[in-house]
């Protein structure tokens, strides 16, 4: 039970990070212009998850779609074949692919 709440928490901690980097690199990028009614795509495709696409109306909202669901696809296949919970390391290990294989236009 502990674990799941530490896993939940360093889950939301990674996106909430993630997502003030995002956002201070949208607002650097003058250049697009772009406000908040820009629709962000973000996507990402891998052998163990599939494809994973998902808009949203703005780019935090679709990346932590995209991180959100590929890590639970990577934590439940886990579970599935080793018939156990990940460790808290590979946990971690799923949230940093899952991060680094995503892009957003």
């Amino acid at each position: 039970m502990g674990e799941n709440m530490f896993l939940k928490s360093l889950i939301i901690a990674t996106i909430a990070t993630l997502s003030l980097n995002a956002t201070a690199a949208l607002k650097a990028n003058s250049d697009r212009n772009v406000t908040s009614s820009t629709v962000t795509v973000c996507q990402m495709n891998a052998g163990d998850t599939g494809r994973l696409k998902y808009r949203g109306q703005s780019y935090e909202k679709a990346f932590e779609k995209v991180t959100d669901d590929c890590f639970q696809k990577r934590n439940n296949e886990f579970i599935q074949t080793r018939g156990e919970q990940p460790d808290q390391d590979r946990q971690i290990l799923f949230i940093e692919s899952c991060v680094n294989e995503i892009k957003c236009v």
